[in-house]
């Protein structure tokens, strides 16, 4: 179970899908609504094809 809380652990879940950790479950937290930040989509297929390198040479 991986417990993510606030905008900065909310793109984990995604990496869940992976093979490795498929089965793993998630829930998110909100803690304040007020304190948000958006994420550019460029920089989420960055983090995640950088996550996939690691992946795939392990």
């Amino acid at each position: 179970m991986l417990h993510c809380h606030d905008w900065h652990t909310a793109i984990l879940p995604l990496i869940l899908k992976s093979e490795k950790i498929k089965n793993t479950k998630s829930v998110l937290t909100i803690h304040n609504l007020s304190h948000q930040r958006k994420w550019k989509a460029k920089k989420i297929l960055e983090f995640l094809l950088e996550f996939l390198k690691i992946e795939i040479n392990q």
